[in-house]
């Protein structure tokens, strides 16, 4: 009776055992799967993301960087760019340069769109600098896109500059009553925007002998970053 109860005790706790194994095998599988599911979901802890894992908020900082060292953009303004004193205090911060970066990061425009098609999302980043040093003119704009496969495309506004240029030779190819134009003054005549599905704007347009002040051509163009061409509404400027 003493060696039934022995062996049955033994059976009992040898069951408690393999349960008690089990279950903490069954817990560490259910914690990893746990852990490696956040890996792919939490995959930025400064800003918003892509579904490929663009962080674009990484990607602003990386871009102020950039422009800032390159000396294309001063510093953000600071305060009210209307006080002397503070344009005077950035300037001297910034020498030989008029324009900063945004000080508000919602002015920094952002679209999320699949610009070359390979199925992929792409992130498009564009804005307009601030006048930081209450000078006449224009304000250049600038843009970029980084695509889903890890390439980045800079200097867009550069290239959208190109395109308005090669789309008005084309017009003037069969208009001969266009007058010659250059570029001068387009990059900080151009708008960037993105709408409809589209990157947009407006954008004016000079002869030699034209003033700052007043343009031969306004117009608006839709930019196609695939084939790095762009369609033109021209009109004559009437200011």
């Amino acid at each position: 009776m003493l060696a039934k109860f022995s062996q049955s005790y033994k059976f009992t706790i040898m069951q408690k055992i393999f349960i008690k194994i089990g279950l903490g095998v069954f817990l560490i599988t259910l914690f990893s799967s746990c852990g490696e599911g956040k890996k792919e979901t939490d995959v930025s802890t400064t800003g918003e993301t892509v579904d490929n894992k663009i962080d674009i908020q990484r990607e602003i900082d990386q871009w102020k960087e950039e422009l800032i060292s390159e000396n294309l953009l001063g510093e953000p303004c600071p305060g009210e760019i209307s006080d002397s004193e503070n344009r005077k205090a950035w300037a001297e911060n910034n020498p030989d340069l008029l324009n900063g970066f945004p000080s508000d990061r919602e002015k920094i425009g952002k679209a999320k769109a699949d610009f070359d098609n390979d199925g992929l999302e792409d992130v498009f980043l564009y804005f307009n600098s601030e006048n930081c040093t209450g000078h006449n003119g224009g304000n250049p704009s600038f843009a970029k896109i980084i695509y889903g496969n890890g390439n980045t495309e800079i200097n867009v506004e550069t290239t959208i500059i190109s395109a308005i240029m090669d789309a008005y030779k084309d017009l003037n190819k069969t208009n001969l009553n266009l007058k010659e134009v250059t570029d001068n003054y387009l990059k900080e005549n151009i708008t960037i925007d993105y709408a409809k599905e589209k990157i947009q704007g407006d954008f004016r347009l000079y002869t030699q002998e034209d003033a700052h002040c007043c343009p031969s051509y306004t117009g608006k163009y839709t930019y196609n970053p695939s084939t790095k061409r762009a369609g033109i509404d021209l009109a004559e400027a009437t200011e």
